[in-house]
Order: C-alpha cells, then structure tokens, then sequence
C-alpha cells in the first residue's frame, strides 16, 4: 500500500495525496516543494507542489500558499502553466499543475545556442504570458530564467506565482504582506520601486522590468547593474545607477538597444505601461517597423521603411537609373540632331 503524508509534512516514497501519488521530487524551494506525481483517476502525470510542513507552517506561508493556487486558476494562456486541482489532506496543503519537460530560460536559450532574434522572439511570447496575468488583475513580483521553462517545442512557460499579488481590491482576501520594510522578489531582477519593501510601490511597471533585466542578460551575457558587495550597496545601485549601454556589450540593432533600455528605466513612468506595449516593440523590432522606444522622426520612420523594403527600394532605385539614363540618352540624341540640323542651314545659306 502507498504510504501517506504525516502530520509534519514529510513525504515518503510512493506517498498518495488525495488523487495524486508523488514521484520524484522536482524542485524544492522556500515556497514549497514540487514532485513529479501521477493524478489516479485520469492517469496523467501532472506536478504536484507541496507545502512541506503544511501543519506547523506559519499562518502567512499557508495563506500564501492557497493564494498562489486560487490566483493561477483563474489563468488560462499558453505562456502559463496552468492549476488543475488543489486540496488538503491531514494539514498538508497541495495542488497540481501541468507538467512542464523543459528547461529554464536561461539554460534553454544555452542549451539551444540561440541568436538574438531567437530571443527577442522568445521574450516577445513571455511578453504575452505577462499580459495575460496583468489583464486578471495579477502581479507576479518575481519572474526571473527559474520561473519561466521553455518546453520541447519552445513554447515559454511561466510558473511559481508563489509571490504573485492582486492589482486591485477584487482579491483582498489573498493579500499577504511580506513583513514591515520587507524585501519581495529575487534581488538581481527586482526594479528600483522594489528595492523600497513598500508592496503599494509595485504595478505592472515592476514585472516589466523583471523582464527587460532577463532579456539584457541574454543579450550581453552580464547582469544591468553589478551586484556584489554589501547589500545597501547593491540596493542603491539598481536605483539609481543607470546600465551600461546593451550596444556596447553586444552587437545588436540600435532600436533593441531602445527598448531595453526603455524597459529598465528607473522611473516606472519612463518604462513601458504594459507587458503588450513591450511585446510589440519586440516585435517591431524583428519586422523592422519603427519602436515606440526611439523619437518618431521623419528620417527614422524613412530608415525603417527603406530597411522594410530593401528589394522593392533596390529594384525603384534601379528602374529610375535606368530611366534617368535613357532620359539623357535621349536628350543628348537631340541635342547632336539639332547640331546636325544648324550646321546644314548655316552651309545652305552660306551657298545662296
């Protein structure tokens, strides 16, 4: 017979909760552990993440733990792993999710030797993920390569809203404050307004900058700002300290330049206002159409239009050579008949 899970949260070998019966474990981390499981009654495999130690874990992290799971359900998009079923079984809190084979941004972007395209299109569809949880009212507070897994046919998938708030006053009830002054989220991606602990700081600006740090770092293979030292120190300088210019780490188009560095602007004002603002400028930037991150001048939009239509700007300019040519052809032509034309009047009358 499968074992249980005791009161303290342990899980042993082939251990059942409710539906499901745990496998390997995953991952583990200070938001709960993640196990390979099989759900019994429909005989599929699903993760199963566990607070271990439900019965004795603190009144916040249980709090946290059932928010994480009514927020993602009410998710529904191909970028966001989504929650099948959540219970609890002897204190122990539980819930499933799709099963996701894959591997962190990061190391997929590696493992797969992507260029720079690859990625920008890549983040472009976490964008779109991002958008999804913003329109429902949802602020993640901690994307980051460990909470995004890219599967096997490169679809991104976000996962771990294990800090994950409400927008608005819709959720109230799932709201769990961090500690007076405390700090939320992963230190190398958090913006400058999170630096501060003061959650009422925080909207869809602060997951968006989460963003332009991961795709900096894919782009120049360093992180924005340098993040050694004492912690004050760091914390001062994601800031108030501006990043070296992405240009001049990397060879990349001036416009993706642009746009990380709109996106990791230290006012959340500066930065753009939504995840679907920054999918399309990354967007524009693998078609060639102007960015909202650069001024609209008359010569960028000219650039961007000749850069769009190399071949039909090649073959105009090429047809108007040509035109131009046969135009002075053509007048040169006249010119050596009227010459023609004089030098036999000027002999006509000089024989009168």
């Amino acid at each position: 017979m499968p074992g249980t899970v005791d009161s303290a949260g342990a899980v042993p070998g082939e251990a059942v909760l409710g539906d499901f019966r745990l496998g390997a474990l995953l991952g583990s981390g200070g938001m709960g552990q993640v196990y390979r499981a099989e759900q019994l009654s429909l005989r599929r495999e699903v993760a199963l993440k566990v607070l271990p130690g439900s019965s004795m874990a603190s009144r916040e992290a249980r709090s946290r733990f059932v928010r994480e799971a009514a927020l993602v359900a009410k998710l529904s998009h191909p970028a966001i792993v989504p929650v099948y079923q959540a219970g609890e079984q002897d204190g122990v809190l539980y819930y499933a999710m799709e099963l996701v084979d894959g591997l962190p941004l990061d190391e997929y972007v590696h493992a797969q030797h992507l260029g720079m395209r690859a990625v920008v299109d890549l983040m472009a569809r976490v964008c779109d993920g991002i958008e999804a949880a913003h329109r429902r009212g949802i602020l993640h507070r901690d994307l980051k390569p460990a909470n995004i897994l890219v599967d096997g046919r490169g679809q991104p998938r976000i996962l771990d809203f294990g800090l994950a708030t409400m927008l608005t006053a819709e959720a109230a009830e799932f709201s769990v404050v961090s500690g007076a002054g405390g700090l939320c989220g992963t230190l190398a991606f958090m913006a400058p307004e999170q630096t501060l602990g003061d959650r009422d700081l925080l909207d869809v600006r602060t997951d968006l900058y989460a963003v332009g740090v991961m795709l900096y770092r894919l782009c120049t293979g360093r992180p924005p700002t340098e993040l050694s030292g004492p912690l004050p120190a760091v914390l001062e300088r994601i800031r108030t300290q501006d990043p070296p210019p992405p240009g001049r780490l990397a060879r990349m188009p001036a416009d993706l330049e642009a746009v990380l560095l709109k996106a990791l602007a230290k006012e959340p004002d500066r930065r753009y206002q939504s995840a679907a603002a920054l999918s399309a400028d990354l967007r524009a930037v693998l078609s060639g159409h102007p960015v909202s991150a650069r001024r609209p001048t008359t010569v960028y939009r000219l650039r961007r239009y000749v850069s769009r239509h190399r071949g039909a700007v090649a073959a105009g300019a090429a047809v108007a050579l040509l035109l131009g040519g046969l135009t002075v052809a053509f007048i040169a032509r006249l010119n050596r008949e009227r010459g023609v034309a004089v030098a036999h009047a000027q002999r006509a009358e000089a024989a009168l």
